[in-house]
């Protein structure tokens, strides 16, 4: 087209390549502007999944009692302090489904997820040391519960005491045999049954016991007393149906359920004179019942509502602080349930599994 050349309406005209000029800024800018609309959009997003701060708690296994009460006392914990830091964190319950690679991987996706921090309740036998160190390095707090948590290397480890549990113990026993008068009948929970194990061999049985003494404690526990029988197998009214015979004969006896498993089937304790006592290492909700009724003199047991509040308030405080705590190892003393105190029982299970 000749330059001074005009449209109909007497306009200069543009010329062709001018116009695919025109046209090519047009296109990138339209191309520049969505892609810089699309970073902003995903930058919002981001900013909106972090508004509210999550913790990760990773459980061993399952959604049961113990890990309900352990994520309901973390939910707690949080928002008694909100008043304090004037802002809260959200619980997020993970199950690790009792595999130690699962474990592991939550753990990391805690992190990557965005959450603040996780609470872990290892599962039993397996190392998650690497994995803590290698999140610490990143500036991932992890607590852990139980046990085994101070071998995890966690920056902060809650676990009932395990000294004062077996002074209870050796205090309730004392006094329910009479300092040793009474024999004890031992039972505890197991798929395969087995019958008359002796006390040196009742510490290889470590994974069926309650962890919360260490295995060879309670060999040292029930060594001051005569002993009827150590048996283990699934639920403890199975067992009396095959043994009743056996049973009769037991004379001014009290049983001691190592582990509260034995009894989950919530069957009542047979009726038997001659049992002066029963007394429980270990806790369910339904045992309110065998409490209510004094099949069960008394049940000691694992804090978990206190493990998930202390370690989620010692999570907070780092978190929102900036601050250590005083010591890595919380150790909480055991709880105690007896007939008299049923309605306290009841009542605190009721704000475990709210």
């Amino acid at each position: 087209m000749r330059e001074g050349a005009q449209n109909f309406r007497g306009e200069p005209r543009i010329s062709f390549a001018k116009k695919m000029k025109y046209l090519t800024t047009f296109l990138l800018f339209m191309r520049n502007t969505r892609f810089y609309i699309l970073v902003f959009a995903i930058c919002l997003l981001c900013g909106l999944s972090r508004a509210k701060d999550e913790v990760v708690f990773v459980a061993a296994d399952s959604l049961s009692p113990a890990t309900s009460a352990v994520y309901n006392g973390m939910r707690d914990a949080f928002e008694d302090m909100k008043a304090r830091f004037g802002k809260t964190m959200e619980v997020r319950y993970v199950s690790a489904n009792g595999s130690a690679d699962k474990q592991n991987l939550e753990l990391g996706s805690a992190f990557t997820d965005g959450a603040r921090a996780a609470v872990v309740l290892p599962v039993s036998g397996t190392s998650i040391k690497a994995k803590i160190k290698e999140l610490a390095a990143s500036g991932f707090p992890v607590a852990a519960l139980g046990e085994e948590s101070p071998e995890t290397g966690a920056f902060y480890c809650v676990r009932t005491d395990s000294k004062k549990t077996l002074e209870v113990l050796r205090e309730a026993l004392s006094k329910f045999t009479r300092s040793g008068l009474y024999p004890l009948a031992v039972y505890f929970k197991s798929r395969e049954s087995a019958d008359k194990i002796s006390l040196a061999d009742l510490s290889s049985h470590g994974k069926s016991l309650p962890p919360i003494l260490p295995a060879d404690s309670y060999k040292k526990l029930l060594g001051d007393y005569k002993i009827l029988n150590v048996a283990a197998f699934p639920f403890y009214s199975g067992y009396w149906k095959a043994n009743a015979i056996e049973i009769a004969r037991y004379d001014n006896y009290g049983i001691l359920f190592l582990g509260a498993d034995v009894l989950a089937d919530v069957i009542p304790l047979s009726e038997d004179h001659d049992r002066r006592f029963a007394v429980c290492v270990g806790v369910l909700p339904q045992l309110d019942s065998y409490l209510a009724s004094g099949q069960l003199d008394l049940c000691v047991y694992d804090d978990y509502y206190g493990w998930g509040y202390f370690a989620a308030r010692a999570l907070a405080e780092k978190v929102f602080e900036k601050t250590e705590p005083k010591e890595r190892i919380y150790e909480i003393a055991p709880l105690q349930a007896s007939p008299d105190k049923v309605a306290e029982f009841i009542k605190d299970w009721r704000k475990w599994l709210k």
